[in-house]
């Protein structure tokens, strides 16, 4: 299945969340923090001014992102849990 986001959404995927602690303690699912980061797997178009001009997003597939805890909406795309994002509720772009 494709998904492609429309306006200034992002598709992204969260990178995978601690299972143990620096010193090999395992974190129980409920007690794990949510993942703020994570990989782009899809992009909009961009938004438009009031003016027509679109302004396009600031990401591309396959960039590093940093968002909040409990920024988008999570989807389900083929088993795989992902979370539809704004473009401008990303926080930076790891390099």
């Amino acid at each position: 299945m494709k998904i492609h986001p429309v306006g200034e959404l992002v598709l992204v995927t969260r990178d995978k969340e601690e299972e143990m602690t620096k010193n090999g303690l395992y974190i129980p699912q409920n007690a794990q923090k949510k993942q703020t980061q994570g990989t782009v797997v899809a992009v909009g178009r961009g938004r438009f001014t009031t003016e027509g001009k679109l302004i396009e997003p600031s990401v591309k597939v396959g960039d590093k992102v940093l968002f909040g805890e409990w920024i988008g909406r999570e989807i389900e795309v083929e088993g795989k849990k992902c979370l539809f994002i704004k473009d401008s509720d990303l926080f930076a772009v790891i390099e």
